[in-house]
């Protein structure tokens, strides 16, 4: 018996100097994934600064593996500087810090959209 998963679904909006990214469902294959990196990287113009926030509040956790290759990635890309996610529990807001922390990198998690933007349009220079 197979357990069934709502479908892995996104959208991506260009919002002031970031990427809205508004994800639904479960993400359970690395073919999936790869479709989602690289509609991400393709949506990235210089406008948006490499900022991006991804909406996970109507999403379930993907599969360990596959969340480990997620955060490989957005270390290694070239096209993300600042991510901030936005999450409905304490505990993954609170993984994402320490993930994001032991990995040196610039992602946060938030409860809000306006959490999140507050801090990832904080590198913005107000002149």
């Amino acid at each position: 018996m197979t357990a069934e998963h709502p479908p892995f679904r996104y959208q991506m909006h260009p919002r002031a100097h970031y990427l809205y990214v508004k994800v639904e469902g479960k993400l359970v294959t690395r073919e999936q994934m790869l479709q989602y990196q690289a509609a991400m990287a393709a949506a990235m113009t210089p406008e948006l600064g490499r900022r991006v926030m991804i909406d996970g509040r109507d999403a379930e956790r993907p599969l360990i593996e596959l969340r480990a290759q997620m955060w490989t990635w957005m270390a290694e890309t070239p096209h993300l500087r600042r991510v901030a996610i936005i999450a409905n529990e304490e505990r993954t807001t609170q993984r994402v810090a320490r993930t994001a922390d032991l990995n040196r990198m610039r992602v946060a998690g938030f409860h809000s959209i306006e959490e999140g933007e507050v801090w990832l349009l904080g590198d913005l220079d107000p002149s």
